[in-house]
Order: structure tokens, then C-alpha cells, then sequence
């Protein structure tokens, strides 16, 4: 069955969390041709019960076999993308629980589904560029680039503390900011769907409306 697929990002800088629940959620693969996305949404096939009467003797039917997850949503570009489970990322962090990840070169950290509606969607990088709508940040201390999805849009701004840092979930490496997301992958949760390109993280919400393009060497809002 094809179903679109959007992205989006999460929070605001300064907020309290707690532990939330992780509702769960399907993971899928995805594949956008030029005209637009869609999505292979193929769950597995289950054997069908087989009843036995009182007075036969027969072998114990098979087990169904469980449907496989998956994760429907919207991808704003091309790409062949390949979904994550969502239930994987789902941590504690800067702003309490929720869905953080970081781009494979730990530049770019986001958070999304928070577990205090107020703290919305977004990323934040270490280092990135003025962005297209004019925001310009120092890169460093407490004025570092920032992209939140809001009801309505999506906004840059300066960011002085890691509002969208999970704790790190990485063998064997020490940086906070949660899972890494590699490169075309994308995870779908909480109406925000996020993908991993060498281009940067790209978020929208699911209406696909707008959104963000958040890399070391791309800041657009759109």
C-alpha cells in the first residue's frame, strides 16, 4: 500500500521532560521517484489457524508469522530511504524523553516527540552556516544554530544550551546527542518525519508543508 511520508523536528531550548511512554511504531522502506514519494508498506503473510475436531489427531498448526512493522509518512526529495524503528532511538536526554538522533557525523543532533507538548521538534548543530531566512549565529558558546518545526512553519534561531541532545547510544563512542541516523535512513514518529542524507538532516511534519535542512554547510527553512 502506498502512503506518503513527511518529516519534522523537535524542541525548544530550556524546557524540563520526564519519562514517557514509546508508542509502538512499524518500520518500512521507502522509495521516492521524481513524480514524488510512496512507500512499500508489505506486512508479512500469516498462516491461516487450522481447526482441529474433538475426536482427530492432528500435527499443532504453525504460529502466525507477525506482521512486519513498518512506519508510514512523507520524504520531501528523492532517494531510496530506508526506515528505522523509531522505539530504538527513544531516550533520555536535554529536554527529558524522547526520539533523539544524530547525523553520522555528530554535527547535527535533533530531538522529536517530546514528552511536554511544548517543547516542539528540531535539530541543532555544532557548527552550520547563516541560514536562508537570516538568522546568523556566532558557532560557538551559547549562540549555536538552530531549526525548530512549529504549528505553522518551521524557524531558525540562535541556541545557547543542547535543547535536542540525547544521551549518547552508540557502542563504543561518547558523544551525547543520541543514535546515530545514518545516511539514507529516515525515522517517522510523533507526526515528524526525519531523513539522513550526505546533504544534511531534513525534517518536515507529516503534511510535508514545510520544513528544515540543517548541515555544517546548509542552514534552510522551507
Amino acid at each position: 500500500m502506498a502512503a506518503l511520508l513527511a518529516v519534522a523536528a523537535v524542541a525548544l531550548a530550556g524546557c524540563g521532560g520526564d519519562n514517557g511512554q514509546v508508542t509502538p511504531t512499524r518500520t518500512a522502506t521507502m522509495t521516492v521517484s521524481a513524480g514524488g514519494p510512496s512507500t512499500s508498506d508489505a506486512p508479512a503473510a500469516q498462516s491461516d489457524p487450522t481447526q482441529v475436531a474433538d475426536d482427530q489427531v492432528s500435527d499443532p498448526a504453525p504460529a502466525p508469522a507477525a506482521p512486519a512493522a513498518t512506519t508510514a509518512g512523507r520524504a520531501p526529495v528523492g532517494g531510496e530511504l530506508v526506515g528505522v524503528d523509531p522505539r530504538s532511538f527513544y531516550t533520555d536526554g536535554a529536554n527529558g524523553m524522547a526520539y533523539y538522533f544524530q547525523s553520522p557525523s555528530g554535527n547535527v543532533k535533533c530531538g522529536i516527540g517530546f514528552a511536554y507538548p511544548s517543547i516542539k521538534p528540531g535539530c541543532q548543530a555544532i557548527s552550520s552556516v547563516a541560514s536562508n531566512t537570516g538568522t546568523v549565529c556566532k558557532n560557538r558558546g551559547n549562540s549555536t544554530y538552530g531549526v525548530t518545526l512549529f504549528a505553522d512553519h518551521a524557524g531558525g534561531h540562535c541556541m545557547n544550551q543542547p535543547a535536542y541532545v540525547g544521551n549518547s547510544q552508540n557502542v563504543g563512542a561518547g558523544t551525547l546527542g543520541g543514535k546515530v541516523l545514518e545516511y539514507g535512513e529516515f525515522i517517522a514518529t510523533a507526526g515528524v518525519i526525519c531523513r539522513s542524507t550526505t546533504a544534511g538532516i531534513t525534517c518536515t511534519p507529516d503534511s510535508g508543508r514545510f520544513g528544515f535542512v540543517l548541515a555544517r554547510d546548509r542552514n534552510d527553512q522551507f
